[in-house]
């Protein structure tokens, strides 16, 4: 059996992340576009995980109710369901704030997670395009969700991951000065000066 800290997992896909992001860059073929999509994929998969572990972690470390905990510890456990109902009934659960999903960091992240969604829930609209007069093409889907993927939104979907999981780090009470090694511990970004 191995085992580690909370942060292990985390760490982890975060570092996966940045490897992603950076293959994303350094390639200029058809295998940039798998990069561009899997750090999508990926920057969601990281906030989930860093939410299953960071709440986790609290709910363990704080006196509450034995009924609050109960409840608290089964939105964790749910593996299904809205990842924004999730987080906010953890929120409200544990601390005095909670992601304002109308604006900035919160709002980001909930179109990252859309755009992830789109990719991993695909819907085609099988269209008949017709090409010339009595020549059509039927069965064609539209896949500008893949071809107008650019590099950014690869190093957008690192920076949106890392700022919610700062953001959640700041409404939980985190000291200012704790904020950058927390940051360190559940994502690996370095301090900067």
């Amino acid at each position: 059996m191995s085992l580690g800290s909370a942060n292990y997992v985390t760490w982890t896909l975060f570092r996966i992340l940045r490897k992603s992001v950076n293959d994303a860059y350094i390639s200029k073929d058809e295998s940039q576009k798998d990069s561009i999509i899997l750090s999508i994929i990926l920057a969601v998969t990281c906030v989930e995980s860093f939410t299953n572990c960071y709440y986790q972690q609290i709910i363990n470390s704080k006196p509450l109710d034995d009924i609050i905990k109960k409840e608290l510890q089964g939105t964790i456990d749910k593996r299904s369901g809205n990842m924004i109902d999730k987080i906010n009934t953890l929120s409200r659960g544990l601390f005095t704030r909670e992601h304002d999903w109308q604006k900035g960091i919160a709002k980001q992240f909930e179109e990252l997670k859309d755009k992830r969604n789109q990719l991993i829930h695909f819907k085609p609209n099988f269209d008949d395009y017709e090409v010339s007069t009595n020549i059509v093409i039927k069965n064609l889907t539209k896949i500008e969700l893949i071809t107008n993927l650019k590099y950014s939104d690869a190093s957008e979907a690192l920076r949106v991951a890392e700022e919610f999981v700062e953001q959640t780090i700041i409404i939980s009470g985190t000291d200012t000065n704790d904020i950058p090694g927390a940051m360190h511990y559940w994502t690996g970004k370095m301090p900067t000066a």
